[in-house]
């Protein structure tokens, strides 16, 4: 018997769990479904050795109904016949709306590519001014053609349109617009 207790110890590997529960669970709801996988990792493993919450995300695409998810990413040491249980686990919870087990490679460092995959953001009105920026002049350096442009000399074409107050209303709705919907929480913008 202490050469199948040895064979398990030795066959011991590294594995990274990704979960996303339901993005309708309260912040402590979540806490409570952490410590749920939590106890079952404990009770089905050997040690968790690295844990990353990243949070409540938007997603790609609907999973069972939902628009978004808490991310929890999970590296532990477990023999590989130990995981069973903790698929079955995942499986049957009704507020895991995905997982994935992977086993990973001896040389894994945990947490080290966090930074290539998830750079920081940047803050919110940056990234306003930075858009603005690009919209507003582009709008602004459009130059209506007619009939007198089309035969005068280059220079005449280049003069400055003082816009009218039409235009400048519907540049104030176009800009209003913009920071409806940079201000709207559920859109992302690239």
């Amino acid at each position: 018997m202490t050469a199948t207790s040895s064979n398990s110890a030795n066959s011991l590997r590294l594995y990274e769990l990704m979960v996303i529960l339901s993005g309708d669970l309260t912040e402590s709801d979540f806490e409570k479904e952490l410590g749920e996988i939590r106890k079952a990792l404990k009770e089905n493993t050997k040690a968790i050795t690295y844990e990353d919450l990243w949070g409540r995300r938007d997603l790609s695409y609907r999973l069972k109904k939902q628009r978004n998810g808490y991310y929890a990413i999970f590296d532990f040491n477990a023999a590989p016949d130990s995981l069973t249980e903790l698929r079955m686990n995942m499986k049957l919870n009704p507020h895991v709306l995905r997982h994935l087990l992977i086993a990973l490679p001896e040389n894994y460092e945990s947490g080290k590519y966090k930074t290539m995959v998830l750079p920081e953001e940047k803050p919110a009105s940056e990234e306003k001014k930075r858009i603005i920026k690009r919209v507003v002049p582009a709008e602004l350096e459009r130059t209506p053609t007619s009939v007198a442009s089309v035969g005068a000399p280059q220079e005449e074409a280049k003069k400055p349109i003082v816009a009218g107050k039409e235009e400048e209303e519907k540049l104030k709705k176009v800009e209003k617009k913009l920071e409806e919907i940079l201000e709207n929480p559920d859109i992302e913008i690239k």
